[in-house]
């Protein structure tokens, strides 16, 4: 099984406890001595880490044949870069994943932390999985009147409507393809609309589901 540590945390004196997003969900494993400098499990259970294991069916378990397959030190070791990926953690550590294409939702996450533009990548992780999740934006216009995004309605909002505008038209245009396009074709966008769009997906998820996202 292949799966992200997301989150650890220390378990008795010398183990911990590794919160892992698999293939098939959320899963537990206990990586026993890991606490220990010289423990072989210190490197493969550190804070967002990729690592394939035995995985024996249950919620949690205990680490067993474990490998290496990306540390990701490149983002560890850049402030900006580690942020934009803690959000990403955040996010799927805090959503429920009983609705989530969990296979599908892993090969986004992977894909987004490899990405050179992270920023953006980041934001369309994150609208894509609260999609998943079950509170999908509905971004399809049925007319040519549209002037932005509600919040509350999930919606596109139309000239001579009464709801309030959360996203101008500019920032909604760029939702539409954070949402829709793969995370490789997503374009670099600027200091401001990321600004906006950032606070608009905080909003969002608080609004929905009631998860505040402390890292965005």
């Amino acid at each position: 099984m292949i799966g992200l540590i997301y989150k650890t945390q220390p378990y008795q004196d010398t183990n911990k406890l590794l919160y892992v997003y698999s293939n098939r969900g959320k899963i537990t494993l206990v990586a026993r001595g890991s606490q220990r400098l010289s423990s072989e499990l210190r490197m493969v259970s550190q804070y967002l880490t990729l690592i394939e294991f035995y995985d024996n069916g249950k919620n949690m378990q205990p680490l067993r044949e474990v490998k290496l397959l990306n540390s990701y030190d490149f983002l560890k070791n850049d402030f900006f870069k580690a942020k934009y990926a803690a959000v990403m953690l955040e996010a799927l550590d805090k959503v429920r994943d009983v609705n989530l294409n969990h296979e599908a939702v892993l090969n986004e996450l992977r894909i987004a932390l490899l990405q050179d533009h992270l920023k953006e990548a980041s934001l369309s992780f994150l609208i894509k999985l609260i999609s998943e999740a079950g509170f999908k934006p509905n971004l399809t216009p049925s007319g040519n009147d549209v002037i932005g995004f509600n919040i509350k309605t999930s919606s596109l909002i139309y000239k001579g409507d009464l709801h309030p505008l959360d996203l101008e038209l500019r920032q909604t245009i760029i939702l539409v393809k954070l949402l829709n396009l793969n995370i490789e074709k997503i374009e670099e966008i600027s200091n401001s609309d990321y600004e906006i769009l950032r606070k608009f997906i905080k909003k969002y998820y608080d609004y929905h589901i009631n998860v505040n996202l402390k890292n965005i």
